[in-house]
């Protein structure tokens, strides 16, 4: 197993494009290391994870209560969420569960485990190289638009600094001629000068 990381979450983000997908960012509990980690999930998986701290409770158990409950009811006790992998662009996560002497770990979509674990009110980690890997990619996708940026820039700054040709300075100074000869009356209004 590698270094756990314990994080927190951060916020929820409303979706792109007015999907209804939401983006859960979850940080380090350190907040001096300043690195995110968004997660795409359901809309249903979000509110699940915001209901825990709006005021009132839900009047009836919604699932992950259900799922807490079952849990408590058999006898075990959520111990820890477990954010221990990444593919792609999808996480896995496990739920550690301890029953009596036994620990059981449930693999788990990282969005209900972690509606669980708010329940629950017990630590969210993520390994170490999940963190790293995820602030690689958008270091990099960062970096990819900063060139973007740049190299944008440069061609603005060549375009604007190309010597002017002399057919171009030509109609450079037709034009300035042409300029050269309105005036303005007292209303403002242009005239060709005699």
């Amino acid at each position: 197993m590698s270094v756990m990381l314990e994080v927190e979450i951060h916020q929820i983000t409303m979706g792109r494009d007015g999907s209804s997908e939401r983006c859960l960012i979850l940080r380090p509990k350190d907040h001096e290391d300043r690195r995110v980690c968004p997660i795409i999930i359901g809309s249903n998986e979000a509110s699940a994870i915001a209901a825990v701290s709006n005021d009132p409770p839900a009047t009836r158990p919604m699932t992950h209560d259900l799922l807490l409950n079952a849990i408590t009811e058999l006898g075990g006790t959520v111990q820890y969420v477990y954010i221990r992998g990444l593919n792609k662009s999808t996480f896995f996560a496990d739920v550690s569960v301890r029953v009596g002497e036994d620990v059981i770990v449930l693999d788990a979509r990282p969005s209900d485990s972690i509606a669980l674990a708010v329940r629950a009110r017990v630590p969210i980690y993520m390994a170490e190289e999940v963190m790293e890997q995820v602030d690689n990619d958008l270091q990099g996708r960062r970096s990819a638009e900063e060139a973007a940026r740049r190299s944008n820039r440069e061609r603005e700054y060549e375009e604007a600094t190309t010597p002017v040709t002399p057919e171009q300075r030509e109609k450079l100074s037709a034009f300035s001629e042409f300029m050269e000869s309105l005036s303005m009356d007292d209303d403002g209004e242009e005239t060709a000068s005699k």
